[in-house]
This record gives structure tokens, C-alpha cells and sequence, in this order.
């Protein structure tokens, strides 16, 4: 008999070894959730960057370390922050149309924008 996987049961197959449960060095943020970053925007050098500021609900593919393919995630800024210019650094939460296992071991991200990178960051585990 064959057994047959559901999309996310696959795509934590990929992530967890041996489509086992999660590590103790793992988390999983629920789709909906705020995931707590800190980020840089890049400013543009060649192929890589942005030229304008981001605002909030801008919606970036971020790519974990540990996923082969970008998840779309809406960036909300912290108040009082009205956006974020190239070359500048922030902490924000992001809020991903998936769930997401991060492993401890690698909580470092990239953010795309039409298969580019314009920015990079890592997860803030401190307030998990």
C-alpha cells in the first residue's frame, strides 16, 4: 500500500530528519503567527538590493535556512516606525502564509523580491 503525504506533512518530511517529530532545537511558528526578526535592507549593488524604503504590510518571499523555495510573509514595522530605507537595519515580526520549523541552529534568513535579494536577517528566538 502506498502511502501518500500531504503537502505539509512533505514539506516537514523535508525539514525534520527522517520525516520524524520536531528536535528540541526546533520551532515551529504556526501560519498567522508573528515570527519576531531583526533585518537589514540592502541597499542596490549589482544584482542584489533595493532602492526604495519598505513600509509596513510589504510582503517579501522570505527564504529560511532550512527551505529550498521562498514563503510570502507580511513585514509589520515596530510603532512608530513608518519604514525602513535601504542600507537600514530594524526589528520587526513577520507574519507567514505557512507554517514555519526553524531550527536553532540556523536563524538566519534572506528576504526575495522577484527571485532577488533585498535584504537578509535572522530570527529572534529571545522572545519565543
Amino acid at each position: 500500500m502506498t502511502k501518500l503525504f500531504s503537502i505539509g506533512a512533505l514539506v516537514s518530511c523535508i525539514l525534520v530528519s527522517a520525516c520524524g517529530e520536531p528536535s528540541v532545537q526546533d520551532t515551529v511558528f504556526q501560519n498567522g503567527k508573528p515570527i519576531p526578526i531583526s533585518f537589514t535592507l540592502l541597499p542596490t549593488a549589482g544584482t542584489i538590493g533595493k532602492s526604495g524604503p519598505i513600509s509596513n504590510a510589504y510582503r517579501p518571499q522570505i527564504l529560511f535556512a532550512a527551505l529550498r523555495d521562498g514563503i510570502s510573509c507580511e513585514l509589520q514595522l515596530p510603532a512608530g516606525v513608518e519604514q525602513v530605507d535601504p542600507g537600514a537595519s530594524s526589528d520587526a515580526n513577520i507574519i507567514c502564509e505557512k507554517d514555519v520549523l526553524i531550527s536553532q541552529k540556523n536563524l538566519a534568513f534572506v528576504a526575495l523580491e522577484g527571485g532577488r535579494k533585498i535584504g537578509e536577517g535572522r530570527i529572534e528566538m529571545k522572545s519565543r
